[in-house]
């Protein structure tokens, strides 16, 4: 108790010839690293001077302690990983190093073996930690975070190596979008000297950036997320579920266009089913209220029991013409017939004349229309535009729907004019003849 646990160098005098034969005979042995006097203070690229005193107590503590005798091949004859990451690196050429900071301490010693073999050594440079929410540090063992587990759940090569690249690192880019030539031209040694906390946020960011890239030029890499995502439908049954909805029309074709429609969300495989389920299968509406940002203005003069029209004049489009062009053109004709259709009366507004301009007009018609088609064709799910929506789920099924929301709109609103009726009679009845 209370003895060193380090090396006493008993055997560090012995002469050379003595020690090469009791080596030879068998005697159990190490090669360890002699150290010398102090080591010397060094340069690292984010830290600076280390081993000097300066403000940052890192600087000041980041030196080994030189009694001790390293040791650097085992008694089995195998080397430890302080003189096997010297070597490798020696002999792959490697001029910079960037490495976790808990290692900072070793740094000095490397140098020092460099130099004890006649090598150069690289540049050192060290990193804060990688953190998660709980500010716990990152390992091996931390779930999800291998990279099998990324590749399984479909995120693209390039957004992870952008994402891991962004973190620590201080950039003057515009943006952090960037591809791996765009990495490699523009890498820097400026990380920041604090840890840093992992967030899936960015992640999802860059997977949709790099995803719409992909969209409009690498038609290999979408058929691969396309294919991923067949399989994982198939091994799920969707595509048997999904039957009466696609009428004929191709599973692969089905994903692939909603892929493309709304690439903007698409973040992982297993969440490309979830946010996109009423693609999949049957919509449940029930009871529709405009948003509250329209509802409570008189002055605009917008209820919902106006946008059912819009299936009436949808129905004019023919199946040959049921395109996501021309969809987008109707839904743009329908805003202009409701805002020249159902413009507000002077004074709707306590009295006042409020009426917003033709073009804020429009507008509020225009947020109203497709806040209604979101909810009759999704359930008020994002995803992509209603144009789009009403195209994949094509013309029977978008009308359908369409359908379902006018009959629910309409009913809701008699039930809403009955009990104002019912109210107005209750109230007259209550009032006292004074004439």
């Amino acid at each position: 108790m209370g003895d060193s646990t380090g090396y006493d160098r008993d055997c560090a005098g012995l002469p050379h010839d003595q020690a090469q034969e009791r080596a030879a005979r068998g005697d159990r042995n190490v090669i360890r690293l002699r150290p010398p006097e102090s080591y010397n203070p060094w340069c690292d690229a984010v830290f600076g001077m280390i081993g000097l005193k300066k403000p940052y107590a890192l600087r000041k503590t980041a030196l080994p302690n030189p009694a001790e005798d390293t040791v650097l091949v085992r008694a089995n004859g195998t080397a430890t990983y302080t003189l096997a990451n010297v070597v490798d690196d020696h002999y792959m050429n490697i001029n910079l190093v960037l490495r976790g900071v808990e290692w900072i301490m070793w740094t000095a010693k490397h140098i020092y073996m460099y130099k004890a073999l006649g090598w150069t050594p690289p540049k050192f440079g060290h990193l804060g930690l990688l953190m998660d929410a709980s500010g716990e540090k990152l390992s091996k063992r931390t779930a999800g975070i291998e990279l099998g587990s990324f590749r399984d759940r479909g995120i693209l090569p390039r957004a992870l190596v952008n994402h891991v690249a962004l973190l620590g690192w201080s950039h003057a880019e515009e943006s952090d979008v960037m591809s791996l030539d765009d990495l490699v031209q523009k890498i820097s040694v400026k990380f920041t000297r604090q840890n840093s906390k992992v967030t899936m946020g960015k992640l999802w960011f860059l997977q949709t950036k790099h995803l719409h890239s992909a969209i409009q030029s690498e038609p290999e890499t979408i058929s691969d997320i396309v294919d991923r995502l067949c399989a994982m439908g198939k091994e799920n049954s969707i595509d048997t579920k999904l039957a009466s909805l696609l009428r004929g029309k191709d599973f692969r074709q089905h994903i692939e266009q909603i892929l493309r429609a709304d690439a903007k969300n698409y973040t992982t495989l297993s969440a490309f089913f979830e946010k996109h389920r009423y693609l999949f299968g049957p919509i449940v509406n029930s009871h529709y209220r405009l948003p509250d940002t329209l509802d409570a203005q008189p002055s605009v003069n917008i209820s919902a029991a106006q946008l059912p029209q819009c299936y009436e004049w949808l129905q004019g489009v023919s199946a040959g013409d049921w395109n996501c062009d021309t969809l987008k053109l109707k839904i743009k004709e329908m805003v202009a017939k409701l805002t020249s259709s159902f413009s507000p009366e002077p004074g709707a507004d306590g009295g006042k004349d409020n009426r917003p301009t033709p073009a804020r007009l429009e507008k509020k018609w225009n947020h109203a229309l497709n806040h209604y088609l979101r909810w009759a064709l999704a359930e008020g799910a994002q995803g992509p535009s209603n144009a789009d929506i009403m195209f994949i789920l094509g013309r029977d099924e978008a009308l359908t729907r369409l359908a379902t929301g006018t009959a629910l709109v309409l009913t809701t609103d008699s039930s809403k004019q009955e009990e104002a009726d019912t109210n107005s009679g209750a109230e007259k009845d209550i009032v006292p003849d004074v004439s």
